[in-house]
């Protein structure tokens, strides 16, 4: 979650506040121009391959903005979106204004012109910048050499591709062979399969900048709950389908240089509902990866992916008009005596207004967190 002032969490609480969107356009490194003519629009955000994106109508009633020729600037030449919700605030020292929140560098990719008898808008949505590493495949096949740290290899591929991207890298304990990704392919298919066999993930954060990390869920320490200064409105709470729990974890290994490799791990609590010698039964989750070189890689493997795929954990949906910063795989506690809710969740999607006149309300998709 992006952290923010005192003054900012307590004007959370209060009954009327006061937001604004900043919305930046980017070609390049350079500021163009800024959106001041908003009329709708909302962020979401997901833990699939594009984590954050964009959707927001503006007007135009000059037409300087609507773009005519492929050429024009909020066209999908390269243009970029950096967009901000704001939140005005009174500092201990009596100075108000707003503080703003980042919530995403998005690439134009499908803008829509429409008339009507009020006049004209633009259609927007944009991609984080995951959707143009995509499409920036390699010109010549791409080698990592054996011996490579995971996490160097990782970083390796988008500073190549994207090198005017800043990269926050943690180092990883885990090596992969040597393995070459064909000329015209997308490196996004290579940093899943790399991501893959050391329990990592790749993502852009909240001001475009390339992260590479292990999969971890972040402790906010924030609590949605019900009472006199409550910002929770709706709680939903349900089980996930017996098809997608799993109660155990079998990883396999398989490279040309190396010895195969095999590991498994089980949930052998008795009282876990997925306990694999109990009445759920031994229903294994497979991970295949030709990175993945030794026991202890595979065993690591298996002891990160068991904790996700199995316990029948329960998945929580909740309306808030919490804070606008949250970030996939954040932690906070939700208390419902309504709804008999009191556990820990791990964001896994959510939706955040960018207009007030839309409503206030986030919509933030959850499960149990794990660790």
């Amino acid at each position: 979650m992006w952290k923010t002032s005192e003054a900012f969490d307590l004007a959370l609480l209060q009954s009327s506040r006061k937001w604004s969107t900043k919305i930046e356009v980017l070609y390049g490194a350079t500021v163009v121009t800024t959106l001041d003519s908003l009329i709708s629009g909302y962020i979401g955000i997901d833990d699939v391959a594009v984590r954050r994106e964009c959707h927001f109508t503006i007007s135009d009633a000059d037409g300087i903005l609507t773009p005519k020729t492929p050429t024009d600037l909020l066209t999908p030449k390269g243009t970029e979106m950096r967009i901000w919700r704001g939140l005005w605030v009174t500092q201990a020292d009596g100075v108000s204004g707003y503080e703003y929140v980042p919530m995403g560098v998005f690439g134009v990719v499908e803008p829509e012109v429409r008339s009507h008898s009020d006049g004209v808008v633009i259609e927007i949505k944009g991609f984080d910048r995951v959707d143009k590493l995509r499409a920036l495949h390699f010109e010549d096949p791409w080698v990592v050499a054996d011996g490579t740290p995971v996490h160097t290899a990782l970083a390796d591929i988008i500073s190549d591709r994207m090198p005017d991207v800043s990269i926050r890298v943690t180092p990883s304990d885990w090596i992969v062979p040597e393995i070459v990704f064909d000329r015209l392919s997308s490196p996004w298919d290579a940093i899943r399969t790399l991501c893959e066999s050391a329990a990592y993930v790749a993502y852009f954060d909240q001001l475009g900048q390339a992260v590479v990390e292990p999969i971890t869920e972040i402790e906010t320490g924030v609590t949605y709950t019900i009472g006199a200064s409550s910002v929770l409105m709706n709680v939903s709470r349900k089980f996930q389908p017996s098809e997608k729990v799993y109660s155990g974890v079998i990883t396999r290994g398989q490279h040309p240089d190396y010895t195969p490799i095999r590991a498994e791990l089980w949930d052998e609590d008795p009282t876990s509902p997925t306990y694999a010698d109990g009445p759920f039964g031994r229903r294994p989750y497979g991970v295949w990866s030709d990175t993945i070189v030794s026991n202890e890689q595979a065993a690591a493997v298996c002891a990160d992916t068991l904790p996700r795929v199995s316990r029948m954990l329960q998945e929580v949906q909740i309306t808030t008009r919490g804070h606008p910063g949250h970030e996939i795989y954040d932690v906070f506690t939700v208390n419902d005596p309504r709804s008999s809710t009191d556990a820990r969740y791990a964001v896994v999607s959510g939706t955040i207004p960018l207009v007030t006149v839309q409503g206030e309300h986030i919509r933030l998709r959850c499960r149990e967190a794990t660790q």
